[in-house]
């Protein structure tokens, strides 16, 4: 009898290490090809002598030149909050020079306002001291009192112990006889009386460092601000190689600080402002200064918090002689640090400085030892910087490795780590909060099949037998949990086999509803517990399917598979040669069954078995390269009726107010054709796509009205389409973005007229939002080869779309009542105000990327 047991590994995997892989083990094929890209991730940094004296040349220069450097940074640092309020005035209308002067002013102003009010609030309070110090000696007195009390026992040992003390002692005297030292002398040591000169001389010189700096502070912060753009330039001409991604660098970096710096603000008045109000109704005296001094000991991490609440609980046990006020502020500030550490900071922080929590506390102690307590204040920007250039520059990689708060595998890597280290509890978790968060389907086809996919391609070239094992076993305990925690709907339930070592040919159909799809596993026990997967999603979509094990497809069991009621057969293959077998499996099923489709999820083959003529290549009738894709077939598959595809889909419940919002826009007029093709090659342009189209919906038809590069790959296309006959038509209905990767391999568009017309392969559409939501149209654009935008870039062609409704509102207002100079100047403003907001110059032109 043959064993019908599935296994994670072809019976070669049993052989000694030294024997060769045969061929059709998973990744043999393409060990040597794809190995280098997979294990590229966990290949460590590249050190070097030369790398490790630059790093220590570095340190010894921030060390010996801490005198220059830490002006200069604190100077960089204000300029980051400085600046916007420079780059406001000069919005107004003053030129760059006299906005930074007033901005100095105003910052020494408010510096000198705070001092003078800081020295009035600690006069008043001095007055008070001899009160304090009655109120604190008195209580003191009688905390005294109540430890001799109630320590009566400890006293009278002590005093046993010093008796016994002053015993041996005498003991010691006469056994070491009669002393022959010299007594000493005493001596007294007088000053000499000190001139006024001197006496002020000691009083100013403490003061002479910190003013010092300060000046160095206000000296470098006046420069930094007015040479921002020389200085930047400058930087960028040192760093040299790509300016690109030094200008990305640079502008990442400003834009961590400047959101750190302004959340830190928000954070520290949150703190502040209740802090003196409480401080106030309980009683405290100089709460509007504890208040500010909590504020802005803030900005110092760590220890800032603990010396702000120092101040206030003294206070309140030198001036209340009870404990009742002292209790009352230090619950005050217990809440307030909860609520500040818990929800505060965790709301308005999020990911601003990108940073990990550990980096940020290593930070600290590191520039604390470097520069003294000013480090402490400056450690979160700084490595904010060091982080950001471990991200833009190669040879600094590591950097962002270390600091960094984003994972440094991606979720199936993650996922493949945790099954080879054993971790199956911390793998089962990560992919239920995945699945909670995203879905089922989405876990299982970004995490779950993509690992089994490496696990298939390290089979023969890293994985040892007890990897492996550890793999197979985790996997099947974590999928049995998902099924556990996120159970199918009762009447779409997927019946699973009997056992291992049952095939599918007695399985039954789930009560309730007829099964239509069988999934079973092409050959190994990876591809079978990628076909559990399958199953599972398919009955979360509420499709009933029948689950069978590889071993039902094997040349014993083939002629005796269930095929009852069945539709569709899927096949999950994890072979990167499965060419032979699945050949023969077909073959043998369509003899059996002609009606039956096959499909089948190849999730580690070639690129060529991917084309078009894949399907036919491998005798099925399709195939997916991911869950994803392979779910949305069968469900368009199992959806359209005997008589041909589904009808397209009806208009929305608004289309009216949609067509009417259309033509108030404006849009339409032809006075507009010039702005929308400025629009389309502008995203054509920013995007290197070929093609980009601003559409206009009507009730019917779909308008061009903005084009580029139409008319060299389509010039006998028309501009007037039917509306079902473009992909914009989906996005209208859905009022949301489309991104289509690869229409050709998406079951909803690959027949879609569109593709036929302009030979398009992908598509990324914007849709054109009114002010009420209505979307009367979008800003696509498309390529005739596959391409898959990066999420920056569909942020940036939504942003694209924004920004051309309000361009086209504005116009829409202008032409309907003229305003004056000033409204229409107001209007421009505001326009190129949200424009620049959104990261986009004025229409038309083409930002540097």
């Amino acid at each position: 009898m043959t064993d019908a047991r599935p296994a994670l590994a072809p019976p070669a995997a049993l052989a000694p290490a030294t024997a060769p892989a045969p061929a059709s083990e998973p990744g043999a094929a393409q060990a040597a090809a794809t190995g280098a890209a997979l294990v590229e991730p966990l290949q460590r940094p590249r050190w070097n002598a030369g790398a490790l004296l630059a790093t220590l040349a570095i340190g010894a220069v921030l060390y010996v030149g801490q005198a220059i450097l830490v002006p200069l940074a604190l100077a960089t640092l204000l300029a980051f909050v400085l600046d916007p309020l420079v780059g406001w005035l000069r919005r107004v209308g003053l030129p760059r020079t006299p906005a930074v002067v007033a901005v100095m002013l105003a910052t020494v102003l408010v510096l000198g306002a705070t001092s003078f009010f800081v020295a009035g609030q600690v006069a008043h309070l001095a007055k008070n001291l001899p009160t304090y110090q009655s109120t604190v000696q008195s209580k003191l007195r009688a905390l005294r009192e109540q430890l001799a009390s109630s320590s009566g026992s400890f006293d009278a040992t002590s005093r046993m112990l010093d008796a016994l003390g002053g015993e041996l002692d005498a003991a010691r005297r006469e056994l070491a006889g009669p002393s022959t030292e010299t007594p000493p002398i005493r001596v007294a040591m007088g000053s000499e009386p000190r001139s006024a000169l001197q006496a002020l001389g000691d009083l100013v010189e403490p003061l002479l460092g910190p003013l010092g700096t300060a000046g160095a502070v206000l000296l470098f912060l006046l420069f930094v601000l007015i040479e921002r753009h020389d200085m930047r330039d400058r930087l960028l001409r040192l760093t040299g190689g790509d300016l690109h991604r030094s200008t990305d660098a640079l502008g990442e970096a400003g834009q961590r600080v400047s959101r750190y710096l302004t959340m830190q603000l928000l954070v520290n008045l949150s703190y502040g402002l209740p802090l003196g109000l409480g401080l106030w109704l309980i009683g405290v005296p100089g709460a509007p200064l504890w208040g500010l001094l909590g504020a802005l000991l803030r900005f110092v991490p760590y220890v800032g918090p603990l010396v702000a609440a120092v101040f206030p609980l003294t206070l309140a046990f030198a001036v209340d002689p009870g404990w009742q006020m002292v209790l009352w502020t230090l619950a005050l500030v217990a809440t307030l640090e909860l609520i500040i550490n818990n929800l505060v900071e965790p709301w308005l922080y999020g990911a601003s400085t990108g940073l990990s929590a550990l980096a940020i506390v290593v930070s600290a102690m590191f520039w604390t030892l470097l520069w003294g307590p000013v480090g402490l204040i400056l450690a979160t920007p700084l490595t904010v910087c060091l982080a950001v250039l471990g991200r833009h520059v190669t040879q600094l990689a590591w950097l962002d490795v270390l600091l960094g708060s984003e994972p440094v595998f991606d979720q199936p890597t993650r996922l493949y780590q945790r099954l080879l280290a054993g971790d199956v509890e911390e793998a089962i978790e990560m992919c239920e909060a995945q699945a909670r968060t995203d879905g089922l389907l989405a876990c299982y086809s970004g995490t779950a099949v993509p690992a089994m996919a490496l696990a298939a391609r390290e089979h023969s070239r890293a994985a040892s037998a007890e990897h492996r094992h550890r793999v197979s076993t985790g996997m099947s305990t974590l999928l049995r949990s998902l099924r556990d925690e996120l159970p199918p709907p009762d009447d779409a339930a997927a019946e699973r086999p009997g056992g291992r070592n049952a095939s599918a040919a007695g399985a039954g159909t789930p009560p309730g509803r007829r099964a239509r799809v069988l999934c079973v596993g092409a050959r190994w026990e990876v591809d079978t517990l990628a076909a559990e997967m399958l199953a599972h999603a398919l009955a979360h979509q509420g499709v009933a399917t029948r689950l069978a094990p590889a071993a039902a497809v094997s040349a014993d069991h083939l002629q005796t598979l269930d095929l009852q009621g069945i539709e569709v057969l899927c096949l999950s293959v994890f072979s990167s040669t499965p060419e032979a077998q699945l050949r023969y499996i077909a073959r043998r099923l369509k003899r059996r069954a002609p009606g039956l489709r096959l499909l089948v999820g190849l999730w580690n083959a070639p690129p060529q078995l991917l084309q078009p003529d894949g399907a036919e290549r491998l005798g099925v009738d399709a195939v997916a390269r991911t869950l994803s894709e392979l779910v949305q077939r069968l469900q368009t598959w199992l959806s359209q009726p005997a008589s041909g595809p589904a009808a397209p889909p009806t208009a929305p419940p608004q289309e009216r107010q949609r067509v009417q919002a259309l033509r108030d826009s404006g849009a339409l007029a032809p006075a507009r054709r010039a702005l929308l093709d400025r629009a389309a090659l502008r995203a054509a342009d920013v995007l290197a796509a070929p093609m980009a189209m601003v559409t206009l919906v009507d009730a019917d038809d779909a308008l061009w009205q903005g084009a580029a590069g139409l008319d060299l790959h389509a010039p006998d296309l028309p501009r007037r389409q039917p509306r079902q006959a473009t992909l914009c038509h989906q996005v209208v209905l859905d009022g949301a973005a489309l991104f289509v990767p690869d229409i050709e391999r998406d079951p909803r568009f690959a027949a879609h007229a569109s593709r036929q017309a302009l030979g398009l392969r992908s598509y990324a559409g914007a849709p054109l939002l009114n002010a009420e939501g209505l979307a009367i149209g979008t800003l696509c654009v498309v390529d005739t080869v596959p391409r898959a935008l990066s999420e920056a870039e569909q942020a940036l062609l939504q942003t694209m779309a924004r920004s051309l409704m309000l361009q086209l509102a504005r116009l829409a207002r202008l032409s309907q009542a003229p305003p004056s100079a000033a409204a229409d100047r107001a209007a421009d403003t505001a326009h190129d105000a949200a424009t620049a907001r959104d990261g986009l110059g004025p229409l038309g032109a083409v930002p540097a990327a």
